[in-house]
């Protein structure tokens, strides 16, 4: 199973627990099971659960106030009878749940059969505005074509892990940590894009320190189009995301989402 959407800055603050508390929640969680097949789920256009599995993750950064919409395909796999989809979006830690239910319920998915564009929308509470505002700003993105551009991003990220430039390769990331602030952030957590900037760099370290990024160039790179042309996902000719790093020990992989903030190509996810 992939989550898309985690990022590295997520083991700075523990999973929330369920509330329903009258005020714009912590998180928003999406979890999921899905058995026999393999599911795209998509969350405003953007990518937030991709194979097979079960689990639960936040999906703050996806979401806006007013209207949301969740599109998911299902591919069972062929000749597997008990083939099975189930989702579920809730408030949690610190929340208001007037959206439907006592369980703070946004939205519930299940599948059994072969489906591709199942759409469902839901409201999320102009009351929680203040917390859920990167989905908007993801929306207000403009469309990207430039692949050319993409890819010398792409590469000139690349070309800094590998030397070591973390502080360098961290900065590339500001609109993400902006995001990740706005929507994530708890007491006790950096409230600023630059104290920040430091603790991915640490973070991005310790990820160059689990095996070894090759070299590439502009034939190694594959663009995935997501939120109509807004993001760009980066991957390997494998289809696997750009950073990934294989050692005797497996493998380990970074995604790397971009997209076109103040005029230049930068790191959204």
């Amino acid at each position: 199973m992939m989550l898309r959407h985690l990022s590295l800055l997520l083991i700075l603050f523990a999973v929330p627990h369920m509330t329903t508390h009258a005020q714009a929640p912590d998180f928003v969680m999406l979890t999921f099971e899905v058995s026999g097949g393999d599911a795209t789920v998509t969350l405003n256009g953007f990518p937030v659960l991709q194979g097979a599995g079960s689990g639960g993750a936040p999906v703050n950064l996806h979401l806006t106030p007013g209207t949301n919409h969740l599109e998911v395909q299902f591919a069972p796999e062929n000749g597997a009878g008990d083939a099975a989809l189930h989702l579920a979006l809730n408030a949690a830690g610190g929340g208001d749940v007037s959206s439907g239910d006592d369980a703070g319920g946004l939205a519930e998915v299940t599948l059994t059969e072969a489906t591709e564009g199942h759409t469902q929308t839901f409201e999320v509470p102009a009351s929680w505005a203040d917390k859920f505002t990167a989905g908007t700003l993801y929306a207000e993105l403009p469309v990207l074509d430039d692949a050319d551009a993409l890819k010398t991003t792409a590469l000139h990220l690349v070309t800094l892990l590998r030397d070591g430039a973390y502080d360098e390769a961290a900065a590339l990331s500001r609109p993400r940590l902006a995001a990740f602030i706005a929507s994530m952030s708890q007491p006790g957590m950096p409230d600023n894009v630059d104290d920040f900037v430091p603790l991915l760099a640490q973070q991005l370290d310790l990820f160059m320190q689990g095996g070894d990024l090759p070299a590439m160039d502009a034939s190694d790179i594959v663009l995935v189009s997501w939120a109509d042309g807004r993001i760009w996902e980066v991957q390997n000719t494998n289809g696997e995301a750009l950073l990934t790093m294989h050692s005797s020990d497996g493998s380990q992989s970074l995604p790397l989402y971009l997209a076109e903030v103040d005029g230049a190509i930068q790191v959204i996810r």
